[in-house]
């Protein structure tokens, strides 16, 4: 009588070549699921499928030295396109270079240039957007001199003469008092 089936257990093979290809498999997933535990910061339970494809590049990184690109997308279910996008996106940022040279003209002119003259100052052809983009993450702002308001008064121009007559407009004769009106 056959021993019967359990579930989850494969019956063992006479064929070395199964084996080995079998053993290879165990091998892969143990190491994805360390990979995924040390490089994704996932729990040692986290399931493969609900990883993000940016969250799959990184184990597959690591351990394309030794297995091959192609079983590593299968078993991870990654479109090999997906991967050499996430892949040529990680490296960071590619305008590290012109973010040093914004930093150090902004600071050359005691943060007074915006965007427009930063863009200018850095003489490449680069579009004004990344400018200020990259401005926004750095945290620049151009300091903006606040612009006084318009007001005609000066002061008195000449000083104000006496008050003579006290608010007593009452004449005894005509032509004794001549006043006028100036508001």
């Amino acid at each position: 009588m056959p021993e019967e089936e359990k579930p989850g257990v494969h019956p063992v093979s006479d064929d070395v070549g199964e084996l080995h290809r079998r053993i290879r498999e165990l091998e892969l997933e143990n190491a994805l699921m360390r990979q995924v535990a040390d490089v994704v910061k996932k729990d040692p339970g986290a399931s493969l499928g609900r990883l993000s494809n940016r969250e799959k590049t990184r184990p597959v990184d690591r351990l394309r030295p030794t297995f091959s690109l192609h079983c590593l997308a299968r078993r991870l279910t990654i479109p090999l396109s997906s991967y050499h996008y996430h892949h040529a996106r990680r490296d960071g940022d590619k305008y590290s270079d012109i973010r040093v040279r914004v930093r150090a003209l902004f600071k050359e002119s005691s943060s007074r240039y915006g965007y427009r003259r930063l863009h200018h100052a850095l003489g490449i052809h680069l579009s004004g957007k990344v400018v200020r983009r990259i401005m926004r993450q750095e945290g620049l702002v151009a300091r903006i001199p606040h612009r006084r308001r318009y007001g005609s008064y000066q002061g008195e121009s000449t000083p104000a003469p006496d008050n003579l007559i006290h608010r007593d407009f009452s004449a005894e004769e005509p032509n004794m008092k001549w006043l006028t009106d100036i508001t």
